[in-house]
């Protein structure tokens, strides 16, 4: 595949080394940097130790994913002259690169970012399209903007630290945009997961342009880049429901177990056949397990009622963006609450 990271990115999306990225801070001024507690720990003697940038410690999960920490950042950001001017540098994950995003969307209407994730699923996914967001009421991304970051910088060198499970999160995203697009790809990825977590480049690069391949003609989300939302409307009501409970769930697993309730749901549908939804769900179960993450049919009605909320859904109609076969995805599919509530006690109750 030929890596054309054009229109919205314009080939602003570069692959570095740590020391590029180092050398970058170093010459960087009118900046301000908004780094992860975690990744400062294990790198920052690598990446800000001859920087005179004011930089600004994070350590914040989905619980924080709100209004009180976006005022938090902006606070920062008063307190630091901070000026239309001046870049704001992002260095974490996705929860850190989707709350400071927001914020700097809004504060004196834009300022100029610049996203340098550490985590696979947030170079993916979390820090490609310029989708921002935080949570409202334990509704996921219920506040949020479009605002596309200046420049990605992406670090392959940050996924050495990341633990089995940060991994297998960001590998889900991969292997959704895969399921609505690419079935060849798809089948790499499976054959991949088999020998190495660590996907290699080319990995992270042919999913990164097959999201923007999506994204390029629809950044506003009314059409095609729907179909980046499959798994989703499931798993941000699974997302929820935890928080509720004060428990995290990664987002990957959250959106795996989404697939696989979504996929009975196409089933149900008559919209994807039963040997196609079993393979699938014979190659996920081999890497997610979720007997940590306890869910049971008798939360349905809870998860009904935030997926009721989700932003897909018409005044009339709630919408799923489901797949016909591996590498073929379909938005805007109406499925009635009783379908919904038909598969969730099925799969649930196993």
């Amino acid at each position: 595949m030929q890596y054309r990271f054009t229109k919205i990115y314009e080939h602003n999306i570069v692959f570095w080394s740590i020391q590029e990225l180092a050398e970058y801070l170093i010459n960087q001024s009118n900046a301000v940097v908004f780094i992860d507690k975690q990744v400062f720990q294990d790198y920052s003697s690598l990446i800000l130790k001859n920087t005179n940038l004011p930089y600004f410690v994070m350590d914040i999960n989905e619980h924080q994913k709100n209004l009180s920490t976006a005022e938090y950042i902006w606070q920062i950001l008063i307190s630091n002259k901070i000026t239309r001017h001046h870049n704001v540098i992002i260095i974490g994950g996705g929860v850190l690169n989707d709350v400071v995003l927001f914020a700097c969307s809004v504060f004196k209407r834009g300022l100029n970012c610049i996203s340098v994730p550490t985590t696979l699923l947030s170079m993916v996914d979390a820090s490609i399209g310029g989708k921002n967001a935080v949570n409202l009421n334990h509704i996921k991304n219920t506040l949020g903007t479009l605002h596309i970051p200046i420049q990605n910088i992406i670090v392959k060198d940050f996924l050495s630290t990341l633990s089995k499970e940060q991994l297998l999160s960001g590998w889900a995203e991969i292997l959704k945009v895969a399921l609505v697009k690419d079935a060849q790809f798809y089948n790499h990825c499976i054959h991949y997961l088999q020998k190495n977590l660590l996907p290699d480049s080319d990995i992270i690069k042919t999913s990164i342009q097959l999201k923007l391949d999506v994204i390029q003609n629809d950044i506003d989300d009314s059409n095609e880049r729907q179909l980046l939302n499959y798994g989703h409307t499931i798993a941000h009501a699974i997302e929820g429901y935890f928080e509720d409970q004060n428990i995290y769930i990664p987002h990957g697993y959250a959106v795996i177990l989404g697939i696989l309730i979504e996929n009975a749901i196409a089933e149900k549908l008559n919209l994807l056949h039963t040997s196609i939804k079993n393979k699938i769900e014979q190659d996920l179960k081999k890497y997610y397990s979720y007997e940590s993450y306890p869910i049971t049919a008798d939360v349905i009605p809870i998860l009904l009622s935030k997926i009721q909320q989700d932003k897909k859904n018409t005044t009339t109609a709630l919408r799923f963006t489901l797949i016909e076969d591996i590498g073929k995805g379909k938005t805007k599919v109406e499925v009635s609450t009783q379908l919904i509530e038909e598969v969730l006690k099925g799969i649930l109750s196993e």
